[in-house]
């Protein structure tokens, strides 16, 4: 456990000293986000078309920005040697996997949720009534996002494209989150409440499980090869 506490804190504190992936992705969010309010206020749409299209925008912005930022995480960890390094203490490649699945869910989720405001107030979308269910399938697809993302973030890391292939291989393969977390958001904004019963959530869960257990298994290959 102190280990696994520990590589959490390695990676976090790296990334508040540096602010380079927050940075970027917070960045990317206010940039897409001023230009979806552009483009809503000049093509005359009805008055609760913000509302409607709001849950399509979080999650658009979510895939892009972490999936841009995130490959970030292991540039540190390449370029100084650091992961081989945790590798030769001879750390639980499955312990490392799950470490540093807890350190990009945590950094995509203060992302996320930092673009949700700021495209609420940039629509002007009311989320006094649903933050709460909206927060936590936020943090129930960031889970499943970040499972993967360490994945393939580790595999595309010795590549000398890394920065353009993380996100070729990263996008199509979170279609499915993408589309379940897009469901569950409009159905939220309709109703109010969010349906746990539903087909969409038992898919979220399922993907986050099936991600993490796959990441948990394959990963000391992964970072081996």
């Amino acid at each position: 456990m102190k280990a696994f506490l520990a590589l959490i804190k390695k990676d976090l504190a790296l990334e508040f000293r540096t602010k380079e992936t927050l940075a970027v992705m917070l960045f990317l969010s206010l940039l897409c986000g001023a230009i979806l309010s552009f483009g809503m206020q000049t093509t005359f749409l009805p008055d609760d078309a913000a509302r409607k299209l709001f849950p399509v925008f979080i999650w658009f912005l979510c895939v892009l920005t972490a999936a841009v930022s995130v490959g970030r995480t292991y540039e540190y960890e390449l370029q100084h040697g650091a992961l081989d390094g945790v590798i030769l203490t001879g750390v639980d490649p499955a312990l490392l996997f799950l470490a540093k699945t807890c350190s990009t869910a945590i950094l995509i989720f203060i992302g996320q949720v930092c673009s949700i405001i700021a495209l609420a107030v940039l629509l002007n979308v009311s989320l006094f009534e649903v933050w709460l269910p909206l927060f936590v399938i936020t943090a129930v697809v960031v889970v499943g996002y970040a499972a993967l993302a360490t994945m393939m973030a580790a595999m595309a890391s010795t590549s000398k494209l890394r920065a353009l292939l993380l996100p070729l291989i990263l996008l199509p393969l979170l279609t499915p989150l993408f589309l379940a977390a897009v469901e569950l958001s409009a159905n939220l904004f309709a109703s109010g409440a969010l349906a746990y019963s539903s087909t969409w959530f038992s898919l979220l869960i399922g993907l986050d499980l099936l991600y993490v257990v796959l990441g948990i298994n394959l990963y000391e290959y992964v970072i081996k090869d």
